[in-house]
């Protein structure tokens, strides 16, 4: 229970404690305010971008078996809008956006405290650098510009601490510097005392500056619209870079269609042409044959012996199709002239993981053919990408195979099933059945002729229809309200700072200050009875308790006097002990003001120095040393009446000074003589007032407690620590000192019962 409420927060001393710094919180609530406003008029003002976009999920002209079904499970939809966006906010696109807008360089100019960025028109300089140097740069290029009354001061940093300074009368000439000559184009005129900085990055560290500071994310998880924002000191520049953003990309995209549907059209283009020659071959084959013997229209006559075997005819023709399609992508694959050529798409193969497999070989080859536009042949990423190549090759190659043995498989059961049905031919005529086979050779032409020329047109319609996969629903918006620095948050955030900066410093010099800092956290710590607290007045032992004297300190040790003798429980106690826990705490001062207070009740009061080590009761009251409690216990023939001084300030105080040092104190402490010195002192005065040595330095108070009947433990506010207030507690829990009582020195007049804080006592 003890330790909780010694846990307790104090409210009333944190109060008092912000009461009493309150110049700390007004200093510094005054230096964050003057630093906000030097923030607030040396940072440009912010403003928000943002813009929206639609993204068509699927691309015109091209069916993907299964898509529908696949997006109904979630598949497919969303990924290929996530797909889109990391292309358009790639490094590529975003590197072409910086090179076609020219911001590699940003040019900023001072007004005021501030320092404002220019851009487009607004540039009042241009800076050329040598040829190839943007493209190959690696490190960042600062131009610092001050425009004089007759010249200009112009310093070029080139690397982190190389720093070149030119002074020229004109910017036309170019700069010879280490990255080699720049030159510093004037677009506008120049005012005196102006001041420009330059500042050129690589392309690359541009690019990825510019990726982080655009945010792009969808509205909805499934929506198709996807809400492009960002914050800039340059609106302008921002709406012109989303704006440019979308255009490159639906560029490179219609590129890339268009590149896919031309390398397809060339395909189907062939293939026609050699179908259409077989086609023509069988058309004259028909026509030869059936001049050769004499035939007219028999079609009827077989139709009862064709009727059974039509479907089976109808499925083998299905069959060799895909089979010669099959073919037709295994011959382009195995080619190596045909290893950089995409592999023509949408000819209606019908094994979905062969279709889709092509796809995804033609979607990875056109992202190398764009990065061949940028990208050396050295480059990881294409080396990455031509592995990644061959290995689909490899594996289109093996699916073929695959397929072929499926349809042949499925092929030669369909014409074991024929055979059997065609068994009811076997008595037509040879010709008959001669010319069956010619004419169904003929069918088989003519409808995978009419299948390419139908792809071919529909592959024409998705060539001149290339629609742009991303348009702008909302366009680039400025919002007017600058987003930063804002003067109110400025203001309530220096406001936080300037209490919290001296709050956080009270709150950690309580945490590292041990110290005892005022009354009631020497209370909340303290176990043994508190009698008192008393001002914090020079040491050395002033007497500050007299005759006429009112202070605040006088009435204070008054208090302090009736609090003591009402804590005797019986009148033959007469000695008080005073100590404490180390040296300057004060307990001479304490000692030899209680003295003087009991001394004007008109008792008989002796004032006992028995710090022996280190006595200064004699110093203090400007009585001799040079005989005393030591000349007694020393077995010195001396009285104890002729040992004892008057005290000089009041007629009933005599002082027994400590006299001369000895080398044993502790042994000469334990003596008989003691006793007998104290039975004396008894007898002959009131009250006695022992000044004793420091309890935790040396063990003397423990010798002198036998004779003693109370004591009270001096602590001082900001040099007694918490241990020693524990070692305190501890002597009383183990009852090494008689009757312990507490008391508490150099206390702040705030800390101060009511009438003494507030001046109800003279001073």
């Amino acid at each position: 229970m003890e330790a909780q409420e010694n846990n307790m927060i104090d409210v009333k001393s944190i109060i008092l404690l912000v009461l009493k710094k309150w110049y700390w919180f007004m200093l510094s609530c005054v230096v964050c305010g003057g630093l906000g406003i030097l923030y607030y008029f040396s940072t440009s003002q912010s403003f928000a971008v943002d813009s929206e976009v639609l993204f068509r999920s699927g691309d015109e002209g091209v069916s993907i078996p299964g898509a529908d079904m696949l997006q109904m499970f979630g598949i497919g939809g969303s990924k290929k809008i996530d797909d889109e966006l990391e292309m358009m906010t790639s490094r590529d696109i975003v590197m072409q956006v910086i090179k076609k807008l020219d911001l590699q360089t940003v040019y900023a100019v001072k007004h005021g405290l501030r320092w404002e960025d220019q851009y487009a028109g607004q540039c009042d300089l241009h800076v050329e650098y040598p040829p190839m140097f943007l493209d190959t740069m690696k490190a960042g290029v600062q131009i610092k510009l001050k425009v004089r009354k007759e010249d200009y001061v112009v310093k070029v940093k080139t690397k982190r601490f190389h720093t070149e300074k030119f002074v020229v009368s004109n910017l036309a000439e170019p700069l010879q510097t280490e990255i080699g000559p720049v030159r510093i184009e004037v677009l506008k005129p120049l005012e005196k005392g102006a001041r420009y900085t330059i500042s050129t990055g690589s392309l690359l560290g541009v690019a990825k500056n510019y990726i982080k500071s655009f945010m792009v994310s969808k509205l909805k998880k499934e929506s198709a619209i996807v809400k492009i924002s960002t914050t800039t000191t340059r609106p302008q520049l921002a709406i012109d870079f989303i704006n440019a953003q979308i255009e490159i990309y639906n560029e490179e995209s219609v590129i890339d269609k268009k590149l896919k549907a031309n390398t397809t059209a060339v395909f189907i283009g062939d293939r026609l042409e050699l179908i259409a020659r077989e086609l023509q071959t069988a058309e004259e084959d028909v026509e030869q044959y059936m001049q050769d013997n004499n035939l007219t229209n028999f079609e009827t006559d077989l139709q009862i012996y064709l009727a059974e075997s039509t479907e089976y005819r109808h499925q083998i023709e299905a069959l060799e199709t895909q089979m010669k399609l099959v073919s037709y992508v295994e011959n382009i694959v195995k080619d190596d002239k045909n290893k950089d050529q995409l592999i023509p798409a949408n000819l209606g193969i019908q094994d979905e993981s062969l279709a889709q497999l092509i796809n995804q070989y033609d979607d990875i080859l056109l992202r190398r053919m764009r990065m061949d536009r940028t990208a050396t042949g050295t480059n990881p990423v294409v080396q990455q990408m031509n592995d990644q190549l061959s290995l689909m090759r490899a594996n289109i190659l093996t699916s073929i195979q695959s397929v072929k043995h499926s349809l042949r498989i499925s092929k030669d059961d369909l014409e074991s099933r024929s055979r059997e049905s065609n068994k009811q031919l076997a008595d037509a005529p040879t010709k008959t059945r001669q010319y069956v086979e010619k004419v169904r050779n003929k069918e088989l032409q003519q409808k995978l002729y009419l299948y390419l020329y139908q792809k071919r047109e529909e592959n024409a319609l998705s060539l001149v229809a290339a629609v742009p996969p991303a348009d702008i629903v909302v366009r680039p918006q400025v919002d007017p309200k600058p987003v930063a620095p804002r003067l109110r948050y400025v203001g309530l955030f220096c406001l936080i700072l300037g209490l919290g900066i001296p709050a956080a410093v009270l709150y950690l010099m309580s945490l590292l200050n041990t110290k005892i800092l005022d009354r009631k956290q020497y209370e909340r710590r303290l176990k043994v009875p508190y009698v008192g607290e008393l001002l914090n007045y020079p040491e050395g032992g002033s007497i500050v308790v007299g005759d006429g004297l009112d202070s605040t300190a006088a009435e204070l040790f008054r208090l302090l006097r009736t609090n003591i003798l009402h804590a005797f429980s019986d009148k033959k106690q007469k000695v008080i002990l005073v100590s404490s826990s180390i040296n300057d705490e004060g307990k001479s001062y304490i000692s030899s003001n209680i003295a003087m207070s009991l001394a004007l009740l008109g008792k008989r009061v002796a004032l006992v120095e028995l710090d022996l080590r280190n006595p200064s009761l004699a110093e203090n009251f400007g009585v001799s040393n040079n005989r005393g409690v030591t000349s007694y216990l020393n077995g010195s023939e001396i009285a104890i009446e002729d040992l004892l001084l008057p005290s000089g300030h009041n007629k009933n105080l005599d002082i027994l000074p400590a006299g001369a040092t000895p080398m044993n104190p502790n042994e000469l402490l334990q003596s008989d003589q003691l006793d007998q010195l104290f039975a004396v002192l008894r007898k002959n005065y009131d009250y006695v007032v022992v000044d004793s040595a420091p309890a935790a330095m040396v063990s003397d108070t423990f010798v002198v407690n036998r004779v003693c009947d109370l004591t009270l433990y001096v602590a001082r506010v900001d040099v007694t620590t918490n241990d020693m207030v524990d070692f305190a507690n501890a002597i009383a829990e183990q009852q090494r000192l008689n009757n312990m009582l507490a008391v508490l020195n150099a206390v702040g007049r705030e800390d101060l019962p009511y009438g003494h804080a507030y001046g109800y006592h003279k001073q």
